[in-house]
């Protein structure tokens, strides 16, 4: 048993090679000699500013330690964010869509995911560290953590609530097939399920890590379905009646072309079109206009190089009036005009 009361094969899994580290924690009120303060003064004038990413990044690591019941010191500069005693590796992504600074659209929360070399001991005698040539997502469990702050996105009132436990939801997966230097919310999401409360995570890491896994085996390319974007854009405090407006959107688009109509989802947009048709764009974007109640839609024009948003025709809807809007817009492509994708009934006829 090490210092810190976790079982370990070795001190060297908990404290890799060349790093040190406390062999206890630092009591909260050690003096700081001189100067009539404590080490608990030093932690409250550095750490308070949880709203800042590295912070509240080291704050969702203490969660998750917390959660899964362990007490291990902060490894900083390791390629593990926790060690766990029965010898394997954790990852902690956390993000936010409450931020420091005041933003014209809403904040977009995306994970780094980059693979990174690790340090390797070749010569212990000498002190000689090399990194490994073989670049990796280290960790058997990666875990998201958002914190979903209340209506009230006050910086003050998020700062409180982010001392909050039940604030947090948490995503747990495992790295391999990752490809990408970073995933959007909505990919965990749709590849992953619905997230786990805190008291939930242990469970969650532990059906990652030692199996058997209810999390799909997706290799990370599961397409995001209306559900799973409902509860990113959530995430995000993208207001309820936005959300019921498009919801609504669809379900009426649905019932005039059925099948026809194709729809993608991706973070703050919705996209819908028809064979043939101009695709439309339905934007949850801009704070300005979500304050007001209103989406913003777009048409989008087919040019030589491929379909890009007509920005000219993007304008403001009211959420009560967006289900008309959206229909007259994608009335107007030819193909519908000419009746191509009219309904057909059972037997065929229109």
């Amino acid at each position: 048993m090490n210092i810190w009361g976790q079982k370990m094969t070795t001190e060297h899994d908990l404290y890799p090679w060349p790093y040190s580290y406390p062999k206890e924690p630092v009591a909260l009120g050690a003096e700081i000699v001189g100067t009539g303060r404590t080490f608990g003064d030093f932690l409250a004038w550095a750490y308070s500013e949880v709203l800042d990413s590295q912070k509240r990044g080291i704050l969702a690591e203490y969660l998750v330690m917390t959660a899964l019941g362990l007490n291990l010191p902060y490894l900083s500069g390791d390629f593990y964010d926790l060690r766990h005693p029965d010898g394997f590796g954790i990852q902690v992504k956390a993000s936010s869509a409450a931020q420091r600074w005041e933003n014209k659209k809403v904040h977009r929360i995306s994970f780094g995911t980059r693979a990174t070399s690790r340090s390797e001991l070749v010569d212990e005698e000498l002190g000689l560290v090399t990194l490994t040539a073989e670049k990796r997502r280290w960790g058997a469990a990666w875990v998201f953590a958002v914190h979903l702050p209340s209506a009230d996105d006050n910086p003050d009132t998020v700062r409180r609530e982010l001392l909050d436990a039940g604030t947090w939801h948490f995503w747990v997966g495992s790295p391999d097939d990752l490809t990408t230097k970073s995933v959007p919310l909505l990919t965990v999401i749709a590849n992953l399920g619905t997230g786990v409360t805190h008291e939930g995570l242990k469970a969650a890491v532990d059906r990652v890590v030692h199996g058997p896994s209810p999390v799909p085996d997706t290799e990370w390319k599961a397409k995001p379905k209306l559900v799973h974007w409902l509860e990113e854009e959530r995430m995000h405090l993208v207001p309820e009646g936005a959300l019921e407006a498009v919801h609504r959107t669809l379900s009426e688009l649905t019932d005039l072309y059925g099948p026809s109509l194709q729809t993608a989802f991706v973070p703050g947009e919705v996209r819908f079109w028809l064979v043939r048709s101009r695709k439309i764009r339905i934007s949850l974007e801009a704070r300005e206009d979500l304050k007001s109640g209103k989406a913003r839609l777009f048409r989008w024009t087919t040019t030589q190089r491929g379909q890009s948003p007509d920005r000219d025709a993007g304008e403001p809807v009211a959420w009560d009036d967006l289900s008309a809007a959206a229909v007259a817009a994608l009335r107007q492509s030819p193909a519908v005009r000419a009746g191509v994708h009219d309904r057909q009934g059972p037997d065929g006829s229109q």
